[in-house]
């Protein structure tokens, strides 16, 4: 009885094994290519978010600081290069919207206590699951990274809040405090 050749099989299943073992190391790759990138985008969303919670105008109005501490979280977000991962960081996007890049839920907007839970910076932003479309498909999936730590008041709002309340112990009633010259207010409980 005579055997079958049998050359070159080792080969065939080596080559096999090769290409499935690679496919197993670029799945990992790129799944710790998304983990590694979102890490960075919720850290450069967190330290934006930070960012807004603490600017301050200035201002004799409250309602400026939104802007100046919108802005500045633009800027701090912008420090980590997202851009280069594909993810825009050019502009701050309306809140509430579904596009992908940085948004900010801003204060001054919050009408009731539960939106004010949602007061901060949040990202988002779309990557695909695979390198290869034959792997997953071609799905993109979205990724929403939030970091709503609220913004602090202004110095300006805690002394109208302050001089409010001394003006409802001394005279019983609710007043209004328009120049800020005749009196020296700080709560730093505000």
């Amino acid at each position: 009885m005579k055997k079958n050749n049998q050359k070159g099989q080792s080969t065939i299943e080596f080559i096999l094994t090769f290409m499935f073992g690679l496919g197993i190391v670029f799945l990992f790759v790129n799944v710790a290519m998304n983990y590694s990138v979102g890490y960075l985008v919720h850290y450069a969303t967190f330290m934006a978010s930070r960012t807004y919670l603490t600017v301050e105008s200035h201002s004799v109005d409250p309602g400026q600081s939104h802007a100046i501490a919108s802005q500045s979280a633009l800027t701090t977000f912008q420090r980590f290069k997202i851009q280069s991962l594909g993810i825009p960081s050019d502009s701050i996007k309306s809140p509430g919207a579904s596009d992908d890049g940085f948004h900010i839920n801003p204060f001054h907007t919050v009408s009731s206590g539960d939106a004010a839970l949602f007061v901060g910076a949040y990202t988002v932003f779309e990557r695909p699951l695979s390198f290869f479309q034959s792997v997953a498909g071609g799905t993109i999936a979205k990724h929403v990274s939030e970091s709503y730590l609220g913004k602090e008041p202004v110095r300006t709002e805690c002394w109208q809040r302050t001089c409010q309340a001394i003006v409802l112990s001394i005279t019983g009633s609710t007043g209004t405090c328009t120049d800020q010259s005749d009196m020296t207010v700080f709560d730093n409980g505000c």
